[in-house]
């Protein structure tokens, strides 16, 4: 039922659409009807009105009456009486239902008021041109009684402020069916009534069975439903079959009577072969049965086994089997017949016979009697040797049994082994089989590579074996030399470059390789590079002793273990921070638990954290480098090391901070930076870098440059913190001086660490999926919506002309955080998929429309597969629970609505205007 309520009220709405914009939609003028901007003018409508104010409507001209208090006006559309009604001008004049009238009774449409006015009334309706009378209609089943007269509805009339009823006392009593016809072979239960919903039960007499429902309701009709059964004569119909025989009669109702015989081959035993029908529809059965015929046991065969577990009477199977060794002369089974007689006739046996013996493989077997249970002999041909027993036998199932004996060829056996070797007997090691020799890798075969198996059980020729490769000397290396205390396979042989020149590459050693010649290096001597890296960009140079330096402005998002960061300041003492620093620290802690006191709650990265001087050294300093895309040629010398390094080949660096230390020197209170920078100095650079996800710290030492000796009370400590404030120590003034000794990332170019700071995030990732996403629909999918979106209902700019717009319902739960985040936003929701297959969705902030993400909502699409990407996508890039970096590419492929596109007329496509056919005078309830 509530698929048809749905169905009809959609077609309701379908009339009321069509008719209220197609009659909008005509060529209607205004035929010079009163101008009810002038109140004088209200008296041509009626009196009693309170106000009276234009509505807005496409190509008609059309107001709302308000009636003054306790007056009200018959809407017609709606069946009811109602303060406020509309108008429309039509041929020069308004056009309305009623006038402003008074109510004296109180409202009966209100359920509450019927129960004044009598029980079981189903609904009370006014009289379109009076408020003082009223019809009552009585509930189903029900009737009112009136002058002697009854009818399923009465007038109620209002005197003086109080509702009158026509019939005594208001009501409206049940129908009555009275009682059902009768039938003398069936018995009537009417003892809860014969009113209203009453129930009568109906039984037949013995032998006699109803025709139609064993019970009746009495209908809102005064009928019985179903309608009153009858009783008939019970049938029990043919005889049932009987058991080898057939039983007939004449008649088959009550009480009849019938004979049964046995059919041909049985003999009735027993008191009474006759039937009859019985009260309950079936036929009592005869007192005997029909006895079968039999055969009795077949003629004996010593030889022969007869299965007679199925009986010896008529139609019964005898199975024939013979003993072992003996086999059937005729049929295997008979059956008895009528006759008493086994057909076919019973078979007898006879002695199996097993032929001429078996061959055996490279022997032979004669036998000089082949029947069951004779026994034969066998031997092998020259050059086979029989294992097992030699003899054969005749057996039971008419073949010769073996003989169990095989005669054998003569096998050579494995060779001996190699453990250098590797020897292929896939094809055997007997008699004219060949085995295949190889050697491992890095081994070479002495000798013939195969051998076969002769008639002496020996390999010919004979097996060979294998010796190690010999690579000889190393292969010379260009600017360095190559050196082997061995030269056979896997020797490995050290290279080093001569002076002036460094190894770059992954591998500065050489291997001899199985197939006898030296691997080739992984890289090659070179002059030597700087460690530390030079720019093309001017940077910010400072210079000083323990100075508090500016803060700098991070120009792209710059995630630092997931938590993104917009400032950093750096410092003279070896160190950067993110955000801000300590207020004064000359140097940190060379534990993790001093390094947590030290930072003051920051996040330090250092490459060196001690008491650095730079003051009045002519060339010596502290250079800042903020690199972006605008820095190409610096921002891919840092991007194509970090590639190197990680394997990273998609790294695009978005962002790079650089801090340099350039010749200066440890703070002493004895002697001056300038002095002690002659024998004591640092050069040394810290790179934090990322593209957006991925971000990595890079610290670069000078080999030439490192000579520092700080005091015994300054400590000395490099490394980075975490975001919880504990640190990674990654040297102390103990074993610092190995930052130029070795590598993380190359250990033939000392001075250089890397260090992987990423921490992926779910909008991490979400952004990346929203790129993936972009990436995959914005052709075909974009492309898609752009060609559905002609045929969407465009929102309206303003809530205002939303609240008139019948089409749309209010859902605030369509846009993810309303009530938080988007407090003043109110969304609004058509409530069908159009035939289009789109529902449109519309917010609202602050009464205007938001066309902006993540507040704005776009299409939604009846194609489960197209809205399920969508939503994924949005949720991807623009939920706000993320960063909605990319939304904007997502407002590409899905934008949302573009009010301007609105007018009234759009509320029905062009396709359904054009047969729309014109209905004129259809009232409309304009608060609706």
């Amino acid at each position: 039922m509530a698929n048809v309520k749905t169905t009809t009220m959609s077609a309701f709405l379908v009339a009321i659409y069509i008719g209220v914009f197609c009659s909008a939609s005509s060529n209607a003028e205004n035929n010079g009807c009163l101008d009810l901007d002038n109140h004088t003018n209200w008296q041509a409508i009626g009196p009693h009105i309170q106000e009276i104010k234009y509505v807005r409507s496409s190509n008609r001209f059309r107001a709302s009456v308000q009636c003054e208090p306790g007056y009200q006006g018959f809407v017609l559309f709606q069946q009811k009486y109602s303060n406020r009604f509309p108008m429309d001008c039509i041929n020069g004049s308004w056009t309305f239902a009623s006038p402003c009238m008074e109510v004296v009774c109180p409202d009966i449409s209100n359920n509450d008021t019927w129960k004044t006015n009598g029980e079981n009334i189903q609904r009370i309706e006014y009289l379109p041109s009076s408020l003082s009378t009223v019809t009552a209609h009585c509930l189903n089943g029900y009737e009112a009684i009136s002058h002697n007269s009854s009818n399923d509805h009465f007038s109620v009339k209002c005197e003086q402020g109080v509702w009158v009823a026509e019939v005594a006392e208001g009501a409206c009593q049940k129908k009555d069916c009275g009682n059902p016809l009768p039938d003398p072979n069936r018995r009537d239960d009417i003892s809860n009534g014969t009113v209203y919903l009453s129930t009568v039960f109906f039984s037949c007499n013995d032998g006699y069975e109803l025709v139609g429902a064993n019970t009746s309701l009495c209908t809102d009709l005064s009928k019985w439903r179903p309608e009153v059964p009858r009783c008939k004569i019970k049938d029990c119909g043919p005889p049932l079959d009987w058991a080898h025989g057939t039983c007939i009669a004449t008649n088959t109702t009550y009480q009849s009577i019938g004979l049964c015989s046995c059919n041909t081959g049985y003999t009735f035993t027993g008191r009474n072969n006759s039937i009859e029908c019985l009260a309950n529809g079936s036929w009592r059965v005869p007192d005997g049965n029909c006895t079968i015929k039999n055969c009795g046991n077949p003629l004996a065969d010593p030889h022969r086994h007869d299965d007679t577990s199925n009986g010896t009477v008529f139609l019964s199977t005898v199975t024939f089997c013979c003993n072992d060794g003996y086999e059937l002369v005729g049929a295997n089974t008979s059956v008895c017949t009528e006759l008493s007689k086994w057909r076919p006739d019973v078979p007898n046996c006879k002695i199996k016979d097993c032929g001429h013996p078996p061959d055996l493989a490279y022997g032979t077997c004669i036998a000089t009697n082949t029947t069951f249970q004779s026994i034969g002999l066998c031997s092998c041909i020259t050059g086979y040797t029989l294992t097992g027993q030699n003899s054969i036998e005749c057996l039971a199932n008419g073949s010769w049994r073996g003989p169990d004996g095989i005669c054998t060829i003569k096998n050579c056996e494995n060779p001996i082994a190699d453990p250098n070797r590797h020897d292929d007997t896939s094809n055997g090691t007997v008699y004219l089989s060949t085995v295949t020799f190889s050697c491992h890798d890095g081994y070479e075969l002495v000798g013939a590579n195969t051998s076969i198996c002769t008639a002496l059980s020996t390999w010919r020729p004979e097996v060979p074996n294998c010796k190690i490769k010999d690579c000889g000397p190393p292969p010379d290396l260009a600017h360095g030399t190559c050196i082997a205390t061995s030269t056979t396979f896997r020797s490995i042989g050290r290279c080093s470059c001569t002076t002036g020149y460094h190894f770059t590459g992954r591998n500065s050693s050489t291997k001899c390789l199985s197939n006898g010649s030296w691997r080739g290096l992984d890289g090659s001597c070179a002059i030597k590079e700087p460690v530390i890296i030079s720019f093309e960009t001017n940077g910010t140079r400072f210079n000083g002793d323990n100075n508090i330096l500016d803060t700098f402005q991070i120009p792209n998002r710059f995630p630092y273990f997931g938590t993104y960061y917009t400032l950093f300041r750096p410092s003279m003492n070896g160190f950067i921070a993110l955000d801000f620093q300590p207020l004064y620290n000359q140097y940190g802690g060379e534990t993790p638990s001093e390094w947590t006191a030290a930072i003051q709650k920051h996040i330090v990265i250092a490459p060196l954290w001690t008491d650095i001087d730079s003051r009045n050294i002519s060339n010596g300093g502290l250079w800042i480098h903020v690199l972006t895309d605008r820095d190409k040629a610096d921002v891919l010398k840092i991007q194509d090391r970090v590639r190197q390094y990680t394997n990273q080949t998609e790294f695009n660096v978005s962002v790079a901070l650089v801090a340099t230390w350039k010749h200066v020197t440890v703070h002493s209170p004895y002697e001056p930076g300038y002095e002690l920078v002659n024998h004591q100095n640092l050069s040394m650079q810290v790179i934090l870098v990322t593209d957006g996800m991925f971000t990595y710290i890079m610290f670069n030492y000078d080999r030439e440059q490192f000579s520092i000796r700080p005091l015994p009370e300054v400590s000395v400590a490099s490394g980075y913190t975490h975001l919880d404030y504990s640190a990674s120590v990654l040297s102390t003034r103990n074993n610092f001086t190995n930052l130029i000794k070795e590598s993380n990332v190359n250990p033939a170019f000392p001075g250089r660490w890397l260090y992987n700071v990423t921490a992926i995030t779910v909008s991490m990732l979400n952004e990346t999926r929203c790129l993936q996403f972009v990436m995959a629909n914005n052709y075909t999918l974009k492309s898609w919506i752009t060609e559905q979106l002609v045929y969407a209902l465009p929102c309206p700019c303003q809530e205002v002309l939303m609240l008139e717009d019948y089409m749309f319902t209010r859902k605030d739960e369509i846009l993810p955080g309303i009530g938080t985040k988007f407090t003043h936003t109110t969304c609004y929701e058509s409530w069908f998929f159009s035939v289009y297959g789109i529902k449109q969705r519309c917010c609202y902030m602050f009464s205007k429309l938001e066309s902006q993400y993540p507040g704005a909502v776009a299409a939604e699409f009846e194609n489960s597969t197209i809205a399920s990407l969508l939503h994924e996508g949005y949720y991807q890039c623009c939920s706000p629970e993320g960063s909605q970096k990319y939304c904007h590419l997502y407002q590409q492929i899905n934008p949302p609505d573009d009010c301007s596109r609105y007018t009234i007329s759009d509320e029905i496509q062009m396709a359904d205007k054009k047969d729309c056919p014109k209905i004129e005078d259809l009232s409309v309830d304009v608060e609706k």
